[in-house]
């Protein structure tokens, strides 16, 4: 293990960088520099994305295109991004509506169509239609046909049947069969301890792992915590099926979650004190997949409210989906429809500076565990520059954790991989001390130590001396 210090910064706490199969040569003109937008920029980029998901006109509409260019369904809040969608599609003005062609960027079947059952449920719908039918039935045809996808309903003549001859008897309830069965109740009841509740639903979820091979895709994502600690990280779609035994395993498991860390993985993340509802509290533990939950059209307070408690965050590049021509490690759905063409345009907007989404501040935030990180270009960097920029430093805030899995692809690339010297000039605002683990500290191309990469740097970063100190005496 090397520890790097910087002493100037002795009232935040350490974080630790855990580096794997590092083989790079430090070259000062790749140095990857977070910092080249104010921090002003970076901190307001929550309010940016919230005023694109707010349609307003076509100025908000060309923000709108503009920020989901090279984003895909797997980063973005498809509900969001369906509402705005269903409010182009019944704006009267023909330049607006003409762009709906351009929001659709992902190719998918699937987002479209649930487009098409917004737009039918749309309470705006019956009257649009029928107005827009004796006024202008081409230019109605024409906003049907922008959407009409193969082998689907939503053309005009099955809209046209839906508004005008509508069948009511479809919407008809079925008649009561309350009493084909005899209601009995329980005459005697034993009720359980809420202590007992907490070690049954315990038991549950360890069960539940135990029988499925593939945890890390279904059930529960372990993640390497530290050297020789891993979390288990259950997912919020477990704690709901234990939630509806019983009002008391609702009320126990309601409870349980505002203390304990659970990865988000369906739905919008929804927070308030309705009975029903049985996350409260924003969550401990977030993971950036589950940032699509994040109903950024709900305001910017709200944004930064769900993110308040975090304590940690993790990260998976797709990096390694640009890295390899064969099949690629996230699944996307039916986003590609099996063109190659699609996989092209993925792999090439990993790299592009708008592909990924800034997360609000994370004010509590003390560990940032990130994993398959190859540096091919500074977007992911620029991320985590973000989150320790917007993450209070002062007193006992302040990240303590940093751990990284730097990787590199079947060609030994990226050559300007992110190094511990990177690190040091990354990270030297917001940290005391820097440990790495599990690295050869001889194994350097172009026949340099990682020692001899440091006395290079360290001669401009005289702050830095402690680190030398440390490595020279080893």
């Amino acid at each position: 293990m090397y520890i790097f210090r910087n002493q100037e910064k002795s009232n935040i706490k350490p974080i630790i960088l855990e580096l794997d199969s590092i083989k790079t040569s430090y070259q000062q003109k790749n140095n990857i520099i977070l910092y080249n937008q104010s921090q002003n920029k970076l901190k307001d980029k929550v309010r940016e994305i919230v005023k694109f998901f707010n349609f307003k006109d076509y100025n908000s509409l060309s923000n709108f295109i503009k920020f989901h260019r090279n984003k895909f369904p797997h980063l973005i809040n498809i509900d969001s991004y369906i509402k705005f969608a269903v409010d182009i599609f019944f704006d009267p003005s023909k330049v607006i509506y003409n762009q709906i062609s351009k929001i659709n960027t992902f190719n998918s079947r699937s987002l479209v169509s649930k487009l098409q059952n917004q737009i039918i449920n749309d309470q705006r719908f019956n009257k649009w239609f029928r107005d827009l039918n004796e006024i202008d039935n081409e230019s109605l045809r024409f906003r049907i046909g922008k959407l009409q996808i193969e082998n689907n309903h939503f053309e005009y003549d099955s809209l046209y049947n839906l508004v005008y001859h509508s069948n009511s008897d479809l919407n008809s309830v079925s008649p009561s069969i309350s009493n084909r069965y005899e209601i009995s109740e329980i005459s005697t009841t034993t009720k359980l301890s809420d202590f007992i509740i907490n070690k049954i639903i315990g038991y549950s979820l360890e069960y539940i792992d135990d029988m499925d091979d593939l945890y890390t895709n279904s059930h529960s994502k372990f993640i390497q915590y530290q050297q020789t600690c891993c979390l288990n990280i259950p997912i919020n779609t477990q704690f709901l099926r234990f939630s509806m035994v019983s009002k008391q395993f609702h009320r126990v498991i309601s409870k349980l979650l505002s203390n304990i860390y659970f990865e988000w993985v369906e739905s919008p993340i929804s927070l308030n004190n309705n009975k029903f509802n049985l996350i409260k509290d924003p969550p401990l533990y977030f993971d950036y997949d589950s940032i699509k939950f994040i109903p950024f059209n709900r305001g910017t307070d709200y944004a930064n409210h769900i993110l308040s408690r975090v304590e940690t965050f993790t990260l998976d590049t797709d990096e390694f989906d640009y890295s390899t021509s064969g099949a690629i490690h996230r699944d996307l759905g039916d986003v590609f429809n099996g063109l190659v063409v699609n996989k092209i345009q993925y792999r090439k907007s990993i790299l592009s500076e708008n592909y990924l989404l800034y997360p609000p501040p994370m004010p509590n935030l003390k560990n940032i565990l990130v994993y398959g990180y190859h540096g091919y270009t500074s977007n992911y960097s620029r991320l985590l520059g973000h989150i320790l920029m917007t993450t209070p430093n002062t007193g006992d805030h302040g990240v303590h954790l940093f751990s990284v899995r730097i990787s590199r692809d079947f060609n030994h690339n990226p050559s300007f991989n992110l190094d511990p010297t990177r690190m040091l000039d990354i990270f030297s605002e917001f940290i005391e001390e820097i440990k790495i683990y599990n690295i050869n500290i001889d194994v350097f191309t172009n026949d340099k130590t990682l020692l001899e990469i440091l006395e290079e740097t360290l001669v401009v970063q005289k702050e830095y001396n402690d680190i030398y100190k440390y490595l020279k005496n080893k």
